[in-house]
């Protein structure tokens, strides 16, 4: 959601849109947009709506950051002894402290 906004939308997102607004500016343009196997274009409406308002919280770094903690996390848990409890509080600690990779 967040690749769409900054590809197709820029500079006509506003993050407060109302659903009603959503479904008659932006959905058009989504479908006409997107390919339709897209999880972009597999999305329910309302469900969509909520990404993409969601999505504009987040800058791009921070989400790939998050991105590189989880698979990191991933193969700790499927190589290591290390338990899985202290892999996943260590996950959530790095995610929630806005930890760099």
């Amino acid at each position: 959601a967040r690749e769409f906004i900054e590809e197709h939308l820029a500079g006509s997102w506003d993050p407060n849109i109302s659903y009603g607004g959503f479904q008659k500016t932006i959905l058009p343009v989504v479908k006409e947009k997107s390919a339709k196997e897209s999880p972009v274009a597999t999305l329910h409406p309302f469900a969509l709506h909520k990404t993409m308002v969601r999505s504009t919280t987040f800058q791009t770094a921070e989400l790939v950051g998050s991105l590189q903690h989880l698979f990191a996390a991933d193969l700790t848990l499927k190589s290591s002894g290390i338990p899985e409890r202290a892999v996943m509080e260590g996950l959530i600690i790095r995610l929630c402290s806005g930890e760099r990779k």
